[in-house]
């Protein structure tokens, strides 16, 4: 009796650690598969925010000139240079986080003149 009671309370240790262990590998499977997923996640984020960015440079460069055309004033042609010196490399940082071969990339289409 002793001997089947210890086998049972044994089998139980076992089948206990089987069950821990197969809970564990799943575990760590899914955690590999979630930093993944961050990560494209994140690089999206990046993007997302990388373009506005851009676009309201440009847009405080367009501001710029059109006051330099009302006040002809150096403050005016000093914020078009800088606005447009840091347009140019937000282009690039931006250009840098699109740089993977997905869709067609719409900074480099933005280039292109424009035709009626």
């Amino acid at each position: 009796m002793k001997g089947r009671i210890s086998t049972k309370v044994f089998t139980g240790f076992a089948l206990i650690l089987v069950l821990l262990t197969i809970i564990a590998v799943v575990s760590v499977t899914h955690l590999m598969g979630a930093d993944r997923y961050f990560k494209s996640y994140r690089s999206l984020a990046r993007q997302t925010v990388a373009d506005p960015r851009v676009q309201a440079n440009m847009l405080m460069t367009r501001i710029y000139a059109k006051n330099f055309v009302i006040d002809k004033n150096m403050e005016n042609i000093e914020g078009v240079e800088e606005r447009a010196r840091m347009t140019i490399e937000m282009i690039a940082q931006a250009r840098d986080l699109t740089s993977d071969a997905g869709p067609p990339n719409r900074l480099d289409q933005d280039r292109e003149p424009w035709k009626p």
